[in-house]
């Protein structure tokens, strides 16, 4: 994963921010895998959400 992942991850909360300055998130746990990562979380209308990156 290293720093190819570290900036594909960066790259989509760049994004994300862009789009909804006010944008805020819990994380609950993070999971990682032999190629990939899981975030679970609670989104900002506090519903339970995951997010795979490999």
């Amino acid at each position: 994963m290293g720093w190819l992942f570290s900036a594909s991850l960066g790259t989509y909360w760049a994004k994300a921010l862009a789009l909804i300055p006010e944008l805020h998130f819990e994380l609950v746990t993070t999971l990682l895998g032999a190629d990939g990562i899981t975030l679970y979380y609670k989104g900002a209308r506090g519903t339970a959400r995951r997010r795979v990156f490999l």
